[in-house]
């Protein structure tokens, strides 16, 4: 009886069957809570840049930097000169500014890096922008005094630029140290979470699926339109769990959670009784959760 009902079928619902092989949640690869192992990551920090947190953060270790080296430079708090000061806060300030938009507007080349290839270029690029920086208000300086660009040599266009790029370096080399720890701390943050919501996902129990199959066995010659249905459900179940960890709508894990109660209902019947309480529906494509969170 089940191989005759088997062959009724129609193509409609056979797009629906177990060997379908389209994902029951898809959603971009973007929104991929982690990477699969082996992929190369990119650079959490210089993807998150125009955010004024980071921005902040340059800013004040900038600031701290132009402290010491006018510390150093007046060996003294009393002989400390502020007009010095604020140079230097000027410089690294309008530097790091320089820096943060040079980002911004190549963020697409530091997405497709690795941490260490994205650490080692925006090193490079700061050090260009210290060059640069310097060699142009030597110009503005020399053309301020004279009012013009006749007698402008090499050696007035570069000076100080050797010392310029030992601060470019020693500013580079602390930035760009923090900014490393922090992005291992942040992708170890990311690990744990992402272990413990596989851990989440890991509850639906093997029994469930050995119940639900024989549930399914026990319906074929009784109603096989109602195990067809069980089969079904279980199957989309299970191809989302098997998937990789991703971010999912919240009307997709509602889905997904409605064919594990159907499932449920069939084997339990009336024992089970279900209610459900769904206010601005409107807004679940918007929510995303990771997937199989709601469901244990």
């Amino acid at each position: 009886m089940w191989s005759c009902r088997l062959n009724k079928i129609k193509s409609s619902r056979t797009k629906k069957s177990i060997a379908n092989s389209t994902a029951v949640a898809e959603v971009p690869s973007a929104q991929s809570v982690t990477d699969p192992m082996g992929q190369q990551q990119s650079s959490y920090f210089f993807g998150q840049i125009g955010n004024w947190r980071y921005l902040l953060e340059l800013f004040v270790g900038g600031n701290v930097l132009a402290l010491v080296l006018s510390l150093a430079e007046a060996q003294s708090w009393q002989a400390l000169n502020f007009m010095h000061l604020l140079q230097y806060i000027l410089y690294i300030n309008w530097v790091l500014l320089s820096f943060a938009a040079c980002v911004e507007l190549f963020h697409q080349y530091f997405d497709r890096m690795g941490i260490k290839s994205a650490l080692i270029t925006g090193f490079l690029l700061l050090q260009a922008i210290v060059l640069v920086t310097t060699v142009s208000l030597n110009i503005l300086i020399h053309f301020g005094i004279n009012f013009h660009l006749y007698d402008l040599t090499s050696e007035i266009a570069f000076k100080q630029v050797g010392m310029h790029l030992s601060f470019g370096i020693l500013l580079g080399t602390l930035c760009f140290r923090y900014l490393y720890l922090r992005e291992q701390w942040t992708r170890q943050r990311h690990s744990e979470l992402n272990s413990r919501i596989q851990a989440m996902q890991a509850r639906i129990q093997p029994h469930f699926l050995f119940n639900s199959l024989n549930s399914a066995i026990s319906l074929i010659s009784i109603d096989p339109d109602k195990a067809e249905h069980m089969l079904l459900n279980l199957s989309r179940l299970f191809r989302a769990s098997f998937q990789e960890l991703k971010l999912v709508s919240l009307q997709e894990e509602i889905d997904l959670c409605q064919r594990y109660l159907e499932i449920e209902q069939i084997r339990l019947g009336d024992r089970l009784q279900l209610e459900w309480k769904l206010e601005n529906k409107d807004l679940y494509s918007q929510v995303q959760i990771p997937l199989l969170t709601l469901q244990p």
